[in-house]
């Protein structure tokens, strides 16, 4: 055997890395493309979510206070029975005080319903 065979031999090796090596260097690019359109799309979810929870949060606190206010009217027209003087005014506020009770009910529907879908924005 010729005293050159095992360095040759070796070099192929060698030369044989460098190119896997320059396969993989060349393939860099693409892939870093690739991760910064993942990154893109990734923020641009981040960034609608943010926006879908700052709608529900806000959505939330527009139904607290529609209840709320609601049911100060409820309180109003109860404080006001005690003074009045005829049957007529009497039914008249306790039929307000059951439609005040209605929409309190229903604000606190909407809000259980905002909620939910609140839960299910902060799950993505």
């Amino acid at each position: 055997m010729h005293p050159a065979i095992p360095h040759l031999i070796e070099l192929q090796r060698v030369d044989h890395q460098i190119a896997m090596l320059r396969a993989e260097l060349e393939g860099f690019p693409k892939r870093i493309r690739e991760a910064e359109a993942k990154l893109g799309s990734a923020r641009a979810d981040v960034a609608s979510a943010k926006e879908a929870h700052v709608r529900v949060v806000a959505e939330r606190k527009k139904f607290e206070f529609d209840g709320q206010q609601w049911k100060d009217r409820a309180r109003k027209y109860r404080d006001q029975s005690g003074a009045v003087k005829t049957n007529e005014a009497f039914k008249a506020l306790q039929h307000e005080i059951a439609n005040a009770e209605a929409e309190v009910a229903k604000a606190d529907d909407r809000q259980l319903e905002v909620m939910m879908a609140g839960e299910e924005v902060e799950r993505r």
